[in-house]
């Protein structure tokens, strides 16, 4: 913590503020609602095979347990420092950017897996979380820290830019399910952002690339799911072959 009262961080950082509560609020609701992840997480069958295209989002903002949501959400408040920097919509921009891109990143390799690995599992492997965001942030954070300065690392003096690969290092080794892949989708976008290969995805592509999203999701809504009584959607599951935390 910088020192900085509660409200005033909030009212200088309302994107992270909001993307913060929103995780929260999403898992306190699956968590009360007992929603299996099947129905919210991102795999390569439900997303690439059956068109349901709005899990990119509701798994991005989703999470298996209290502490991979602890994780997610202390490390994007930690980093809430690089909206003051690039403003509300350069952050909007940037965090869109790293959601969308990675997971198909992560989709991208999971066929690749599938069809030239012959890994089969990978059809149904589930993936939630926001962590291929934190992590992509974190290297761009990082890579404008960098300049030079080195930070110690058990008993090594690692580069400030390499501080994310090291996180990544650790947590895989901390927590066993999580998802390599994401992770690493989000690390090396962050990397290709910060060295300017994005750099033609401005203001104007953010906003047509969301009005486009918008569109694409609320069409694969009314395409793959139906509204009942009791709940706003009902979507039809599909089995898991295994689960990752992104």
């Amino acid at each position: 913590m910088d020192g900085t009262p509660l409200i005033f961080a909030v009212l200088e950082t309302p994107v992270t503020f909001a993307v913060c509560s929103v995780c929260v609020g999403v898992w306190a609701y699956i968590v009360y609602r007992n929603i299996g992840f099947d129905v919210v997480g991102i795999s390569y069958e439900s997303v690439v095979l059956h068109g349901d295209y709005w899990r990119v989002f509701t798994a991005s903002l989703s999470h298996a347990s209290a502490l991979h949501l602890a994780f997610n959400v202390t490390s994007l408040w930690s980093l809430r420092f690089i909206e003051k920097s690039l403003g509300i919509v350069g952050y909007l921009r940037l965090s869109f950017f790293l959601l969308v891109a990675s997971c198909c990143v992560v989709l991208v390799c999971y066929h690749l897996l599938i069809f030239k690995m012959g890994r089969e599992d990978y059809r149904t492997t589930l993936a939630v979380g926001y962590s291929c965001v934190v992590f992509g942030v974190m290297t761009v954070v990082h890579q404008r820290l960098g300049m030079g300065g080195q930070v110690p690392f058990f008993g090594l003096r690692l580069p400030i830019s390499l501080m994310p690969i090291a996180s990544l290092v650790i947590t895989s080794i901390i927590v066993p399910q999580a998802s390599f892949i994401g992770h690493s989708s989000g690390i090396v976008l962050g990397y290709a952002w910060a060295f300017g290969l994005f750099n033609w995805f401005d203001d104007r592509m953010f906003f047509v690339s969301l009005f486009w999203s918008v569109v694409l999701v609320v069409w694969s809504l009314k395409k793959t799911t139906h509204l009942i009584p009791d709940r706003i959607l009902t979507i039809q599951a599909v089995d898991s072959g295994g689960d990752e935390l992104v």
